[in-house]
């Protein structure tokens, strides 16, 4: 008899995350569906569901996930890895969860509206201490002597030393105590003692609505939101969701982040001066 060869490709991973925590969603009683056709993953644990030998057509995929929003999903695997087509699905808790955990949020409809994203003030996880951008890694320092800093999530912000606006990146890796590899390097002017928070994600559809709802566990519940459009404009705002929540104007109390040109040293602004004077004579 000769040997059975069976073929396996993986065509799909999708990795289900906690919109209010960043954490990935434990939950394997989940439904895909696309094109009406019902889909059956493999669970691996950890938020992770793996597709295997099912075709890779691009298309909208329907997920219905206990205790949580149903959401659809676009599928294009011209953005996605060929090798590894990975993929982040941010999930909204239902308002009344699986564990019986209260949640509040805003609603509304903004048309120019792409995204929407925050983190939690009240929150911090970490400090920036510095970035070696030839590893394109990051050292962090925490708040409490002797207990090492890990970044285990994916998604997190980066504030101004004001609070008033954050960078965001993503991790690829651990790599030591307080240290982790980035996935793309860190953009504009940094400074030591800088916070870092866990990112989280709202939900907004091509038409503009959208939602985003946070976990009601403290007496203080201050969000810093980034909101962007489908012009390229970003806009932060703080809210208070004890204050302010329900259906509202997202652009009510919002700021214009303020592009920062690049600052030139003082050797590249010397060499532009001679090439200007040479150019004159």
């Amino acid at each position: 008899m000769g040997d059975c060869i069976i073929r396996v490709r993986i065509d799909l991973l999708l990795r289900l995350i906690d919109t209010t925590t960043g954490a990935s969603v434990n939950v394997a009683n989940v439904e895909f569906s696309k094109g009406g056709v019902i889909l059956k993953p493999e669970y691996k644990g950890d938020g992770y569901f793996i597709f295997i030998n099912c075709g890779r057509e691009n298309g909208l995929m329907h997920i219905k996930a206990f205790g949580y929003e149903e959401a659809d999903i676009t599928i294009d695997y011209e953005q996605l890895n060929e090798h590894s087509p990975e993929s982040d699905v941010f999930l909204i808790p239902s308002e009344s969860t699986a564990r019986g955990e209260p949640v509040i949020g805003i609603t509304g409809n903004l048309p120019s509206l792409k995204s929407i994203d925050a983190i939690n003030l009240m929150r911090p996880l970490c400090s920036f201490s510095e970035f070696n951008a030839k590893k394109n890694e990051l050292s962090v320092f925490g708040y409490v002597a002797g207990k090492n800093v890990k970044l285990e999530d994916t998604y997190y912000g980066l504030t101004s030393l004001d609070e008033s606006t954050y960078e965001s990146f993503a991790v690829a890796s651990q790599s030591g105590d307080n240290k982790a590899i980035l996935k793309e390097p860190l953009q504009g002017e940094i400074r030591p003692n800088q916070k870092i928070y866990r990112m989280l994600f709202g939900s907004v559809k091509k038409d503009g609505s959208f939602i985003f709802r946070v976990r009601d566990d403290a007496t203080e519940i201050k969000y810093l939101l980034r909101l962007r459009t489908k012009r390229g404009a970003t806009y932060f705002r703080v809210i208070d969701f004890h204050k302010t929540y329900g259906v509202i104007d997202l652009m009510e109390e919002a700021k214009k982040a303020v592009v920062k040109k690049p600052v030139e040293d003082k050797k590249t602004e010397t060499e532009k001066a001679k090439r200007t004077e040479e150019v004159k004579t």
